[in-house]
């Protein structure tokens, strides 16, 4: 955290692919930890099409299954224990949103963080025009019926969430959240990211920070 903050000192949240609870990411002091979460066959199988839609080559669909086996209960406690992951979820993070519901969970989260200059609009992308793939899979009884074995543990931990976590939430925020989501949608309309600002971002990342990261990882620093 020290050398991060070298570079980025006005830093006020951090987040990627390995923000784990159970690494040492999980135990920086004063860290408020937050997470969303999807319904497991509908996410297992969007992960593979925009695998192979970006060349990642992700191979057979049921050979990929076996890396995505409870992906989502892994990630939250590195083990396929349910008990365990709800655990990490309702006493370590401080929000859980759905992704099923990205805009209301959007609102939430903003409250919780607690800046309301917070800038919450986004722009979607990643999204796949083409739904051959998709179809293709979902008309598969085979790969469906494994697709659903597969991530028996992250649909437990789905439910769990939509039935006690995220009501809870919801309830948390008050009498305006239907009226605050459409307002929020409505501004959503024509908005578009900063792109040239994320090319900034990028290239101080990619040109700067990681190579001096690596350098001082081989020094031992």
């Amino acid at each position: 955290m020290q050398f991060i903050e070298r570079f980025y000192p006005s830093a006020k949240c951090f987040s990627g692919h390995a923000f784990l609870p159970w690494t040492p990411v999980g135990r920086i002091p004063g860290a408020r930890l937050f997470t969303f979460v999807r319904e497991p066959v509908a996410r297992t199988i969007s992960a593979y099409q925009y695998l192979t839609e970006t060349g990642k080559k992700p191979g057979d669909y049921l050979d990929f299954l076996v890396g995505e086996r409870n992906r989502q209960v892994r990630r939250l406690c590195e083990k396929p224990d349910l008990d365990a992951a709800f655990a990490v979820l309702r006493d370590k993070m401080g929000f859980v949103g759905l992704t099923e519901k990205f805009d209301e969970s959007l609102i939430i989260w903003k409250r919780w963080v607690g800046d309301p200059s917070l800038e919450i609009r986004y722009e979607r992308i990643n999204v796949s025009s083409d739904r051959t793939l998709k179809r293709e899979i979902e008309s598969n009884e085979e790969f469906m019926e494994k697709t659903k074995e597969a991530t028996r543990l992250d649909q437990a931990l789905y439910q769990r969430v939509v039935e006690e976590l995220y009501p809870a939430q919801q309830s948390a925020y008050g009498a305006s959240l239907e009226s605050d989501v459409e307002a929020f949608q409505q501004s959503l309309v024509g908005f578009r990211t900063q792109h040239g600002k994320s090319r900034l971002g990028d290239a101080k990342r990619n040109l700067l920070f990681r190579p001096c990261w690596q350098l001082a990882t081989k020094r031992g620093l």
